[in-house]
């Protein structure tokens, strides 16, 4: 989770989710990879342009229909 909150289901948050896609245990974004977020979240999220792009080149695609 981006922000540490957890995602209330019930209250139909938007939400995300990526596959484990970084592994190196080192990289300051691998703690993200395999992991759920808040859309509102995510859009706001200083690392999404930099997480975006290594979801794209691992993955092939965009990490969800909303970026």
């Amino acid at each position: 989770m981006i922000c540490g909150q957890s995602i209330d289901i019930d209250r139909k948050e938007e939400f995300g989710a990526t596959t484990h896609f970084i592994a190196d245990q080192h990289d300051p974004l691998y703690r993200y990879s395999d992991a759920a977020f808040h859309r509102s979240c995510f859009l706001s999220w200083e690392h999404r342009d930099e997480f975006s792009a290594k979801y794209k080149k691992v993955m092939g695609r965009k990490v969800a229909e909303f970026d």
